[in-house]
């Protein structure tokens, strides 16, 4: 492998190794999550110098096409395909089905056919949001998982996280979602693999240079790396739209920081977690 392609891979890589590393472990998401983030970080800056392609002019027209991704990201789940979800929720330490939990569902216009189908569970902690979701996959229908999950996730919370670690965990995911994860995958993608299927001297690659091999590889392999494949294939489209009018990379680091912003506003205030 040429050391040229170091600076490009090397974060990619620690940041899905960390990610799976985090997801092997109850709970590891949590405690990987900031490690993840301080690491890769820390790559980028050690090849900050590598990153020539990268100016940060911010493109006007960078932050509409990061908006109106955003808007293709957050359509209801029921309306699109995708692999399973986020498993990112700071406030939950377990979850338990309890009387109270079950009266507050019906409040909100939970059926009484679905309370007694997770009557099996009531009264069982489960100490991650992962197990949780297993049983309640097990025991609803498909359809009246994907539309109830959130709010039996929200009022089935029976212990919370300390404050501060709370507070900890949105910071790293913030500073994660909006500065780290933009760089590193639009130099991946954008930057290193949408030239090197061009030419593997991929440097001699102009920035933003089109072909159908490479667009398309790059798209598909972009938008089935998110569990909402379906909105990242519109993403990798409106992405690669902008690179190859603009011909700029730092356009859309810009766009996706601008998308991610977005989406940690929106789930911020409406506590919806599987969007993150």
């Amino acid at each position: 492998m040429k050391k040229d392609y170091f600076p490009y891979i090397i974060p990619f890589a620690a940041f899905l190794i960390l990610t799976y590393a985090g997801a092997w472990v109850p709970g590891g998401i949590y405690a990987v999550y900031p490690l993840k983030t301080l690491i890769v970080g820390g790559i980028l800056l050690y090849y900050r110098k590598a990153y020539t392609e990268l100016s940060f002019h911010v493109s006007r027209l960078a932050i509409p096409v990061g908006a109106l991704v955003f808007l293709l990201w957050i359509l209801p789940e029921h309306w699109v395909p995708h692999l399973g979800w986020s498993q990112f929720n700071p406030y939950p330490a377990s979850f338990t089905l309890t009387k109270q939990t079950f009266e507050t569902l019906h409040r909100h216009g939970l059926p009484e056919t679905l309370s007694e189908a997770l009557h099996p569970l009531a009264d069982q902690e489960y100490s991650t949001e992962s197990d949780f979701l297993n049983a309640l996959k097990q025991t609803l229908k498909k359809d009246d998982f994907k539309k109830y999950r959130e709010s039996i996730l929200q009022y089935a919370v029976s212990r919370q996280r300390p404050q501060w670690q709370i507070y900890f965990l949105i910071a790293f995911r913030l500073i994660g979602a909006v500065i780290v994860v933009p760089i590193f995958e639009e130099l991946f993608w954008r930057s290193f693999v949408l030239r090197w299927l061009i030419n593997e001297d991929f440097r001699s690659v102009p920035i933003g240079t089109f072909s159908w091999f490479s667009a398309t590889a790059v798209i598909l392999a972009f938008a089935f790396e998110h569990h909402r494949w379906f909105a990242g294939i519109f993403a990798g489209l409106l992405y690669h739209a902008l690179l190859y009018y603009k011909k700029d990379i730092s356009a859309c680091v810009i766009a996706h920081a601008t998308t991610n912003l977005l989406l940690a506003v929106y789930v911020l205030l409406t506590q919806q977690w599987s969007y993150w």
